[in-house]
């Protein structure tokens, strides 16, 4: 059976089609390129779908273009959870899913228009931090700060590396932290920053994709 699972984040898709465990195609665009990438879809050819959105505002227009897909939606699954699946963002849990389906611990860490730590302590899903990213925090804070100056580059500069650094440092303090309090060896970086996180653990840039297919998997079932 071939299965479809859709990525949509802040600023673009991300797709994949399944073939069996095996991803076969993986494909991305901007939203401008939305309609022209759903065609591919349909080209493509899949039995089921399942579209893991954090756009809510754009979930209407999602379920148009990818009409076999359903909405990931966190609250209607049956999971152990000591996080509320109410407010619990579908990315996080789609990334978290194969270690809360095996009764694994990982820490998750997911980046996107914000950075969130996400721990699984023997397959329960604990949640985390949310951290905002630095390239959004640096645009609101000169906004805010700065918008009647022209400031020099050197300074603009500074600024970028002064947020990127408490960022940073946060999100090690809080790794820090789990580790204290969980002890849990296994930690995955994904997403949209991984490289520039520099924080530790393995980069898997597809695990919102692999675990939607895994919670597609378990529905189908």
């Amino acid at each position: 059976m071939k299965l479809l699972v859709v990525d949509a984040g802040n600023h673009s898709l991300k797709v994949a089609l399944f073939s069996g465990r095996r991803m076969v195609v993986r494909s991305r665009a901007s939203y401008s390129m939305a309609e022209r990438l759903s065609e591919h879809v349909r080209r493509w050819g899949y039995e089921k779908g399942l579209i893991v959105s954090t756009v809510y505002e754009l979930n209407g227009y999602l379920k148009v273009l990818f009409p076999r897909a359903s909405l990931l939606v966190p609250r209607e699954l049956d999971l152990p959870s000591a996080y509320s699946l109410r407010s619990l963002g579908p990315d996080r849990l789609a990334a978290s899913y194969p270690f809360i389906r095996r009764g694994e611990s990982a820490v998750v860490v997911v980046c996107g228009s914000a950075i969130t730590l996400n721990v699984v302590y023997r397959g329960i899903f604990y949640g985390g931090p949310i951290f905002p990213s630095p390239a959004r925090l640096s645009s609101v804070y000169r906004s805010f700060s700065f918008s009647s100056l022209d400031l020099h580059r050197d300074s603009v500069k500074a600024v970028e590396d002064g947020i990127k650094m408490s960022v940073v440092g946060g999100i090690r303090e809080a790794l820090r932290w789990i580790d204290r309090e969980f002890s849990i060896e296994k930690k995955y970086i994904t997403g949209r920053c991984p490289f520039a996180l520099r924080v530790g653990g393995k980069v898997v840039p597809d695990l919102v994709l692999i675990g939607g297919r895994w919670i597609l998997e378990d529905a189908l079932l």
